[in-house]
């Protein structure tokens, strides 16, 4: 008797510690306050299962020269069930710059769009024919920008529902 007491209590905290996270705030982003040069926003979540899900951690990137031309990876994770994707891009460098979005499990490209100088391009997988959502796993995002280092900022949102991406 003892025992499913002591079980019962420890599920009864359990549960309360999860509703307590899961009504943690949400941390909006405003990419009028960051410094921009050479990083981009991108990274992952790790919530209880809040849908939508936004990632965005500023990690300064180093450009590499390829070719004469300059690239940066940037790279993201979306977590089984939350395949429906809303990226928002925001070019902050004086000459455009194209972004390609790949799965980096199976080598897939989903797109590559070329942004022109201080625009901003959203992309959002079940309008791009992606209904049933994207594949869960490991994305890379690349971004070139010619001649100049490529400065930009990207928010990644993830969801389970279409509708969830649609409200923000």
């Amino acid at each position: 008797m003892k025992k499913k007491s002591a079980i019962l209590g420890i599920l009864t905290l359990l549960l309360a510690v999860f509703i307590t996270a899961s009504a943690a705030p949400v941390q909006t982003l405003d990419p009028g306050k960051v410094n921009p040069a050479a990083s981009v926003f991108y990274g992952s979540s790790k919530g209880p299962g809040i849908a939508p899900r936004e990632i965005g951690l500023n990690i300064p990137l180093t450009p590499v020269k390829v070719a004469g031309e300059t690239q940066l990876k940037s790279s993201f994770k979306i977590e089984p069930g939350f395949g429906h994707l809303k990226l928002t891009f925001y070019n902050r460098s004086s000459e455009p710059l194209k972004v390609t979005l790949e799965h980096k499990d199976t080598n897939k490209n989903y797109f590559g769009h070329e942004i022109p100088a201080n625009s901003e391009y959203t992309w959002i997988s079940f309008m791009n024919g992606f209904d049933q959502g994207m594949r869960g796993g490991n994305y890379i995002i690349q971004w070139l920008g010619g001649k100049s280092d490529p400065q930009g900022i990207v928010y990644v949102k993830t969801a389970i529902e279409m509708a969830d991406l649609a409200k923000v």
